[in-house]
C-alpha cells in the first residue's frame, strides 16, 4: 500500500540505467532509417529500370533521331555508301534527316540509306519513343525544291555507289533535280530523286 512517503513508487521504474535504453533506441532508429533508405533506393532503381525498358520497347528510329537533335547529342550516322556522317541532328523529315557537320556543312541524309546511329564517345545515349515530338511534315524533295530558287552550291552523293556530283542546284521537279556543273564547258545534269542518297550544302 502506498503510504505517501518519498520513494514509495520506486518499484514501478524499469531496472537499469535509462540512458542505456535511450542509446539503444537511438541505435534502432538509425538502423531502421538506414534500412528504409536502402529499400527506397532499391525501389527507385527498379522503377527506373522498368521505365527504361518500357521506353526501349516503344522506341522508333525516327524518335531516336529527334531525341538526339533535341538533346544536342553528337552522333555518327553510318550510311550504305560513303563515309559516315558526324555531327548534330538539326531536323528530321519524313524520309531524311539534316545533320550539321564541321567538315561538310549541313548534310541532308536519306533515312533509307542510314544503317545505324552511334553516340559519339563521352556523351549519353537517349531513347526516343512514339510519344515524343513528330518529324517535320516534309520530304527531301520538298526541301530541295524550296532551296532551288536560291541556286545553292551542293554536293550530291548518289545511291548504290554512284559517286558524287557537285554544282549549282537549279531546279527540282516531281522526281528529278538538275545541277549546273562548273566544268569547261559547264553542263547541266539531271538526277532522279530516287538516286539521291545525300546532299551536302556548301557553306
Amino acid at each position: 500500500m502506498d503510504d505517501g512517503s518519498p520513494g514509495s513508487d520506486q518499484g514501478s521504474l524499469p531496472n537499469g540505467d535509462p540512458g542505456d535504453d535511450l542509446a539503444g533506441l537511438a541505435r534502432d532508429l538509425a538502423r531502421w532509417a538506414g534500412e528504409a533508405r536502402q529499400q527506397e533506393a532499391a525501389a527507385t532503381r527498379s522503377r527506373r529500370r522498368w521505365l527504361e525498358q518500357q521506353a526501349a520497347e516503344e522506341a522508333t528510329f525516327l524518335a531516336v533521331l529527334l531525341a538526339f537533335g533535341e538533346g544536342r547529342v553528337p552522333v555518327v550516322l553510318g550510311v550504305t555508301s560513303g563515309n559516315p556522317v558526324r555531327g548534330l541532328v538539326a531536323a528530321v523529315g519524313r524520309d531524311f534527316c539534316a545533320v550539321r557537320t564541321t567538315e561538310r556543312g549541313t548534310v541532308l541524309v536519306r533515312l533509307e540509306d542510314v544503317t545505324h546511329a552511334r553516340v559519339q564517345p563521352g556523351h549519353r545515349a537517349v531513347i526516343g519513343t512514339q510519344g515524343d515530338a513528330a518529324p517535320a511534315d516534309m520530304a527531301l524533295a520538298d526541301v530541295l525544291f524550296g532551296m532551288a530558287g536560291e541556286r545553292p552550291e551542293v554536293v550530291v552523293s548518289l545511291r548504290q555507289g554512284g559517286g558524287q556530283l557537285s554544282g549549282e542546284l537549279r531546279t527540282v521537279g516531281v522526281d528529278v533535280a538538275s545541277l549546273r556543273t562548273h566544268g569547261d564547258p559547264p553542263a547541266t545534269i539531271y538526277v532522279p530523286m530516287a538516286a539521291v542518297s545525300q546532299v551536302s550544302l556548301r557553306a
